[in-house]
């Protein structure tokens, strides 16, 4: 009787084959549920940094328009000195922009925005700046070597700059005496080519951000990190 009994309490002491397998089973649909909430988390995460290094591009942006003695070339070279500017800022960037109607990819202003070290390497106190590079096309934008040139420390974005649909309906052309004409806007037209013409005191205009690896393709079927509207006053 005592055999029967320390057999029955023995057995009650494992688990079957089929517990053990359940219990495997919830543990990894678990684990997968966590390891899931965990990529979630660091992804939203990654975009909250790229926003938020998009947010300083768009303001250093902002900047350079309302001074354009400091947007360079891929050289390094400003693009206009300030001791040499002939007209205002507002002239250099209404030209750079007012055939810029968003219509395709490459009917837009390319810039890309670099944070550079001024000072040299082996300063133990680096002296970091953002500066905005004008590119030709977007195609035209910073090679490596060019980027390496520039002292380059840090992730660097493409910008893609349009007349903003805003514009839609506005009176945007004067005639030689100074009076406004009746003519409207139309998203896709560009803007009159002298800029003395021009009607309104400011320039609305779209910004798209990406990020920029020199020797990517920028093409259109990217997604901006962030698309902001920037107003150019007068």
């Amino acid at each position: 009787m005592s055999i029967f009994r320390k057999t029955i309490r023995s057995r009650k002491k494992g688990f079957s084959l089929v517990e053990v397998l359940l219990a495997l089973a919830v543990l990894g649909v678990a684990m997968l549920s966590v390891m899931g909430l965990m990529n979630a988390t660091f992804e939203t995460v990654s975009k909250n940094v790229l926003t938020r290094q998009a947010l300083g591009v768009y303001s250093c942006l902002d900047r350079a328009f309302s001074s354009v003695d400091t947007v360079i070339g891929p050289d390094g070279n400003a693009l206009v000195k300030s001791g040499q500017m002939t007209k205002p800022s507002f002239d250099y960037v209404y030209e750079w922009v007012q055939n810029k109607t968003g219509k395709n990819w490459n009917d837009a202003l390319f810039l890309v925005c670099v944070p550079r070290r001024l000072n040299p390497s082996d300063d133990s106190t680096p002296q970091n700046v953002l500066q905005i590079v004008k590119c030709e096309s977007a195609s035209g934008a910073p090679t490596q070597a060019e980027l390496t040139d520039l002292n380059v420390e840090g992730p660097a974005y493409f910008m893609r700059v349009y007349l903003s649909p805003q514009l839609e309906g506005r009176y945007v052309e004067m005639d030689a005496k100074g009076e406004v004409l009746a003519t409207q806007y139309t998203v896709g037209s560009s803007l009159p080519s002298n800029v003395d013409r021009y009607a309104l005191p400011y320039l609305p205009l779209t910004v798209d951000i990406y990020p920029y690896s020199a020797g990517s393709a920028e093409t259109e079927d990217q997604v901006p990190v962030l698309t902001q509207f920037l107003v150019v006053s007068r």
